[in-house]
């Protein structure tokens, strides 16, 4: 019996990626410009609007990095293709380099990516049972 190998190409699965990129005063700022600038990098939420069904990954650097970022365009791109470039390393992702920057400020709220970024749970349930217990949040 003779038998023969296929092999198919399957397309990765795509899905639309919103990066919400943000400053905090808790991300130092590089020690010098040949320094790579520090990121901190969320991790990957699945939500969905309507139809709609898409990832928000919050990535946050020193606010000098991005007001610097901000009044250059440059220094923009930059900023944006490294988040990408880290969101690739720390998830195994492989991302499309072409972007949109969005009209909109922020997809998802502020306080889902305070947590998503904190990494601590503040459902105030929680927290008052930890502290009826005695014990930290």
């Amino acid at each position: 019996m003779k038998s023969q190998q296929l092999w198919g190409n399957q397309k990765p699965k795509e899905k639309i990626l919103f990066i919400n990129l943000c400053q905090w005063k808790r991300i130092p700022a590089p020690q010098s410009t040949t320094h790579p600038v520090p990121l901190s990098v969320g991790r990957p939420e699945d939500m969905s609007e309507t139809s709609d069904v898409y990832t928000v990954i919050d990535v946050a650097c020193n606010p000098d990095i991005l007001q610097a970022a901000e009044k250059d365009q440059v220094k923009k791109n930059q900023l944006i293709w490294m988040a990408m470039k880290c969101i690739e390393e720390k998830f195994q992702f492989t991302l499309s380099h072409f972007y949109h920057i969005t009209n909109f400020k922020i997809k998802g709220s502020i306080q889902r990516m305070k947590q998503n970024l904190m990494g601590i749970q503040t459902d105030p349930t929680y927290l008052r049972e930890k502290m009826r217990k005695g014990t930290n949040p």
